[in-house]
């Protein structure tokens, strides 16, 4: 029997710490790309075909499919981002069809307000008129009659003074519907 570990025999234990400890920094790189990126790229894999319904996808690198899953949510994100658009639009137009029925319907209702305040304003112009015919009619009938004196226009109030009668015409105002 040969031992390996005794070094007065064999120089297997000499060359083993040599070459361990000489080469570990690469074993560790060695590990840490191959092994490790390798576990990671199943994980990915499993982690992607989760998303797709599938247990594994072939012949595919997971990183790539991630990457194509982001540009697809990207176009659904700009087609949901175009349909939201369009409706907006819509809803503005209509908003703006709206407003627009209303300022026709707010100008007819104006107009209609200001036809009736010139009818109403023509009515007095009219009634004014014909009171100031019966008014002169009236006095000229006074003037042409000596039995009717200026006392007339005027009353005795419980004092005993004489009171004058007046009538005023206040402004008139005009309210809006």
């Amino acid at each position: 029997d040969i031992n390996i570990e005794d070094e007065s025999v064999c120089d297997f234990s000499r060359l083993r710490h040599l070459l361990v400890s000489r080469h570990m920094q690469d074993i560790k790189t060695i590990t840490d790309r191959v092994i490790f990126e390798n576990y990671r790229s199943k994980k990915l894999s499993v982690l992607a075909a989760i998303d797709e319904e599938k247990l594994s996808i072939p012949n595919k690198n997971p990183l790539a499919v991630l990457e194509d899953e982001t540009y697809e949510h990207v176009d659904k994100v700009k087609l949901m981002e175009i349909e939201m658009m369009e409706v907006f639009n819509k809803k503005v137009e209509e908003k703006i069809k709206k407003m627009d029925k209303v300022a026709k319907e707010n100008c007819k209702t104006i107009d209609d307000e200001n036809k009736k305040v010139n009818d109403l304003k023509n009515e007095l112009q009219s009634r004014r008129d014909s009171f100031e015919r019966q008014k002169l009619s009236f006095e000229s009938l006074s003037l042409l009659s000596p039995s009717h004196s200026n006392n007339s226009a005027t009353s005795v109030g419980s004092t005993g003074k004489k009171k004058l009668f007046r009538f005023s015409f206040g402004s008139f105002k005009l309210k809006n519907k």
